[in-house]
């Protein structure tokens, strides 16, 4: 089992007063959030480089000058085999470890060290400002920081560990907490959203990049002279995320200093190379990254902070791929991109919220995470659609989802701030035995911790459904469907001049363009045609309002579109409904205005119920 975080838990920095104790996986944890609300500060504190700043509320410090901790705190659990203890501590020719000298005496904590060691498992470590302040394997117990400590000789050094007794007394060298604690911060990669100034630097043998990457120039030079393959595999997963690059080299440009050059010419001429240090900010990262995971022999944690910051979508998902084809490294990415999350196909979520002043963290399960999925496949969606929303406002078809937010923009004059308007593509699956399924996998969602925000309503199309059947669909929705008051979206479009405006801006081809005239007179004659009408439903009178909430608009549409136009024009639902939408919205009919206090008094009554 490589050496990597099991459990993590902050406290006293920055925004998290105390983030109870967290598991993490071995491989993908992905860590998604809001702006601000604590992801990057997470982060900062599983780098282990980062300074004590303490977490601040009215609560914490009611009066300015009022005394607080002053120290931030991460603990963190690691799993150590026998193995991984062996080569820890192979290298150290005495080792102290602390016991408790109050309750028993050397020989029983040495005995007790044995067994640790023999066994291995879990070690936990306390850390604060750059370095650990207590470590103990939890076979072992606790012990105080300020205990005594066992004298551990290794007479194998530096072939092996075997420990022998050599006496106790104060700390008189290094610390078992300090060896372990030590080697796994060295193993740790944070990669940030900031430009990295690691173009040049002086070179030497150097195969290890540092922490902060500073070193790439020197560790490229080496790959690149010293093991061909490798460099290959690594330049072969570099133009996975950047096919446009060709090569990269690492040459001398003066004594001992060495420049990471970008090729993208497939010529062999020097002068097209490009700097690191003027290629975008992206690349840079990309590199330190990869150099990490291709080239390394033992597992590493690797942590990356928002990486669309730095990467185009389509280079995020690339480079998550290539990170899958290396299981044995632990990855800890945030991000408040949906790409990432469904690149890493990560079976569990972290969720990092605000909750007044402090930072509150989630776990998302994989079954959770899971059902997210198959409900908005259900509803013909995508985590995209809905990723970061603050509610959501589920509707009818694209239609719906293009023109409602105009609507209310600019008629009611709201702004929609959190609001995600989003289509439910397959409202079939709303009817009959699946629509139990499908609200039901929706309320299992919203009763837990999940990425899917809150819905104010389903407003949905009557289509002709029976008082019956639209009774039931309630029910199966705990009552969250709004249903439109007239038969479909298009019913509100039914303006003449409006028509008129968008059927003459494309049937380019006419010698005369068509009248507001003609539309109505289309309309007059077709109006109560029986194929607008449901089967064995008789034709409402025209004009009247019952005729107006019962006509199936879209079908009307289509045709008079189609017959205006000699069938050069169709009609087509979202684009022409869009730009009908749009003329109604300058000159306001009744028709229109209806449906905006419709919408109006939907958002504001269902806002108020969530708040509630």
């Amino acid at each position: 089992m490589p050496i990597q975080f099991q459990t993590v838990q902050v406290l006293n920095y920055k925004s998290f007063r105390d983030s109870g104790e967290i598991t993490l996986d071995a491989r993908f944890n992905v860590i998604v959030g809001k702006n601000d609300a604590g992801k990057s500060a997470f982060v900062e504190a599983l780098s282990l480089q980062a300074q004590s700043k303490p977490h601040r509320t009215h609560s914490i410090v009611p009066e300015p000058g009022s005394p607080t901790n002053s120290k931030s705190l991460t603990i963190f659990s690691i799993y150590l085999t026998p193995e991984d203890l062996t080569k820890l501590l192979s290298i150290r020719t005495l080792v102290c470890v602390p016991y408790k000298h109050k309750e028993e005496d050397q020989e029983s904590a040495f005995a007790r060290f044995q067994d640790a060691i023999a066994q291995g498992g879990k070690f936990v470590i306390r850390w604060t400002n750059g370095k650990a302040t207590q470590g103990y394997f939890e076979t072992y117990g606790d012990c105080e920081p300020k205990s005594e400590f066992i004298y551990i000789k290794n007479p194998l050094h530096p072939h092996g560990f075997e420990p022998v007794f050599q006496g106790h007394g104060t700390l008189n060298g290094a610390s078992l907490t300090d060896i372990v604690a030590g080697a796994f911060a060295s193993r740790i990669y944070t990669f940030r959203a900031e430009r990295l100034n690691i173009g040049e630097c002086r070179v030497g043998s150097n195969k290890s990049l540092k922490p902060d990457a500073s070193n790439l120039a020197e560790v490229l030079n080496v790959l690149i002279s010293s093991n061909p393959k490798k460099h290959e595999r690594f330049l072969e997963s570099v133009r996975t995320v950047f096919q446009h690059i060709t090569e990269i080299s690492a040459p001398l440009i003066s004594d001992n200093i060495a420049s990471v050059m970008i090729w993208s010419d497939s010529s062999e001429r020097e002068d097209l190379a490009v700097s690191l240090s003027e290629s975008g900010t992206g690349i840079g990262q990309v590199l330190a990254i990869l150099y990490v995971v291709v080239t390394s022999d033992s597992p590493k944690v690797i942590i990356i902070d928002e990486p669309q910051s730095f990467l185009h979508p389509g280079a995020v998902r690339k480079l998550l791929e290539v990170l899958r084809e290396y299981p044995q490294h632990q990855y800890i990415i945030t991000t408040h991109s949906p790409t990432a999350v469904a690149a890493t196909g990560a079976e569990s979520l972290i969720q990092v919220r605000r909750d007044g002043y402090e930072s509150v963290i989630d776990s998302i399960s994989a079954r959770n995470a899971n059902d997210l999925r198959l409900f908005l496949a259900d509803v013909g969606a995508s985590l995209s659609d809905v990723f970061g929303a603050d509610k959501v406002l589920w509707v009818e078809g694209k239609t719906e989802e293009m023109c409602f937010p105009i609507l209310i923009r600019k008629l009611n004059q709201t702004p929609l701030l959190g609001l995600q308007i989003v289509a439910v593509q397959n409202t079939g699956d709303l009817e009959g035995k699946l629509a139990s399924r499908v609200f039901d996998i929706y309320n299992r969602l919203t009763s837990a911790h999940t990425l899917l925000p809150p819905a104010i309503a389903f407003i949905l199309d009557r289509e002709g459904k029976s008082k019956r059947a639209m009774e039931e669909i309630n029910r199966k929705s705990s009552n969250q469907v709004c249903w439109l008051p007239r038969r479909m979206y298009e019913n509100y479009l039914l303006d003449p001049e409006s028509i008129v405006r968008v059927i003459n801006e494309d049937d380019t081809q006419r010698e005369a363009e068509i009248t507001i005239q003609d539309v109505e007179d289309w309309i007059d004659l077709h109006a109560t045609d029986p194929e607008y009408f449901d089967l064995g439903t008789p034709a409402a009178p025209y004009p009247s309002n019952d005729w107006k909430e019962k006509v199936h608009a879209a079908n009307l549409l289509a045709d008079l579109f189609s017959q205006l136009t000699d069938q050069r024009v169709s009609y087509q639902k979202v684009r022409h409904g869009l730009r009908i939408t749009e003329s109604l919205i300058s000159e306001p009919t009744p028709a229109i205005l209806e449906l905006s206090d419709f919408l109006k008094s939907v958002l504001t009554e269902r806002s108020d119920t969530s708040a509630a």
